[in-house]
């Protein structure tokens, strides 16, 4: 299908040198028959399409389809990455796992944890244990609550941003930087 496209890019420089030339002008009959010294025209260089692709060498041409927008590469990679997403993990096949962003007391409620969930569902009524960043030491510990946006949640998938409300944990029990992991059972 290259050769195809060059031999038509080839076609199409030859009709343009022959379409930029000058045209010779119209001659009468009476004009025909008095000869005239031929003026030399100067010889333009042949144009070809190896300069153009000389870059790229590997350049493929392939079919598309302009009414739907699809071309056979794309629904290739399309059924690719189809295929891919079944392979992965879903998102409650995974435990529980987040890092400590911040931690502040809530008045009346308790010591509150916020991050980005990094994998698994977070469930009110977890239990969870904590690992310290810095020595690795652990705590026991339950997920209360979830606030996501605002708003209390029952769970929050991984890639949310959310508040867990702690229990049997004090403020200088938990650290940015900690990690969140649920206990399997």
């Amino acid at each position: 299908m290259l050769d195809n496209f060059v031999q038509f890019l080839k076609k199409t420089f030859t009709y343009a040198e022959e379409s930029n030339a000058q045209t010779p002008p119209t001659v009468s009959s009476a004009q025909q028959s008095a000869p005239k010294p031929a003026k030399a025209q100067p010889q333009r260089p042949q144009q070809s399409a190896q300069p153009f692709f000389a870059p790229y060498p590997e350049v493929t041409v392939r079919k598309a389809n302009a009414i739907q927008g699809e071309s056979d590469p794309q629904k290739a990679a399309k059924q690719q990455a189809d295929n891919f997403a079944a392979l992965r993990p879903k998102p409650g096949d995974n435990p529980f796992r987040m890092t400590v962003d911040k931690v502040f007391y809530a008045k009346g409620s308790g010591v509150v944890v916020t991050g980005v969930i990094g994998q698994g569902i977070a469930k009110a009524g977890t239990r969870a244990l904590i690992v310290h960043a810095a020595n690795k030491t652990t705590i026991q510990t339950r997920v209360l609550g979830i606030e996501k946006n605002g708003q209390l949640v029952n769970s929050a998938p991984a890639g949310s941003t959310v508040g867990l409300l702690l229990d049997q944990v004090t403020r200088n029990d938990v650290h940015a930087r900690d990690v969140i992991g649920e206990i399997p059972e």
